[in-house]
């Protein structure tokens, strides 16, 4: 049996709607503490990753504080938006997909940059910066045009890597702790002013 083609207004309408109903869930569920605590989180392991890179010169330190980042930042999730967060709203599984995949890709470019021989360049750096845009352009063309400034952020933290590449760790943590933060005072500052709103409403009737 044919079915009727898909119009491109009813497809624009229902990603309009998951787009709202994922604001609903973030404020709702307070995803501004979570994103702030996560920027500080990732500062606080990439400024072990620069110490152990330059006071201990030693790779051994990286193949635990990245596992262990990943481990912190489950429980994190876990802890502030509760089990099974990322099935409260259909937008937040699709985005957890394309940031797990952005992980994958990541310690890829790690392993590829010790098995070259050339790993006294920490190459996989610039790789992790320009991933880094893409998952945020990725998430801007789902969620919406603003999440393209923190993809131009990390464009301009790539090239700041290139010339300070000794001081990547500290300035690629840096990057991220400043997108999150301006991500959770947005919805911060969204979630009070519905809420002023909403006390206005209910005074006045």
């Amino acid at each position: 049996m044919a079915h009727a083609p898909i119009q491109v207004d009813d497809l624009t309408a229902i990603h309009s709607e998951l787009r709202s109903d994922l604001l609903r869930v973030a404020l709702r569920d307070r995803w501004d503490r979570a994103l702030m605590a996560l920027g500080w989180l990732h500062l606080a392991f990439f400024a072990a990753n620069q110490w152990a890179a330059m006071a201990l010169n030693a790779k051994w330190p990286h193949l635990l504080l990245w596992p262990a980042e990943v481990a912190a930042i489950v429980f994190l999730l876990r802890g502030m938006l509760g089990r099974g967060w990322w099935r409260s709203t259909p937008l937040a599984g699709v985005l957890m997909r394309v940031w797990i995949t952005f992980l994958i890709i990541d310690f890829n470019a790690v392993t590829l940059n010790a098995m070259t021989g050339i790993d006294q360049f920490r190459w996989y750096f610039l790789v992790w910066a320009g991933l880094s845009s893409f998952g945020f352009a990725t998430t801007a063309w789902l969620c919406g045009a603003w999440f393209l400034v923190p993809a131009f952020v990390m464009y301009f933290c790539g090239l700041a890597m290139a010339r300070w590449i000794e001081w990547s760790f500290l300035l690629h943590g840096f990057a991220w702790w400043a997108i999150l933060q301006g991500i959770g005072l947005g919805l911060l500052r969204e979630r009070r002013r519905r809420e002023d709103g909403f006390d206005e409403f209910a005074v006045e009737g």
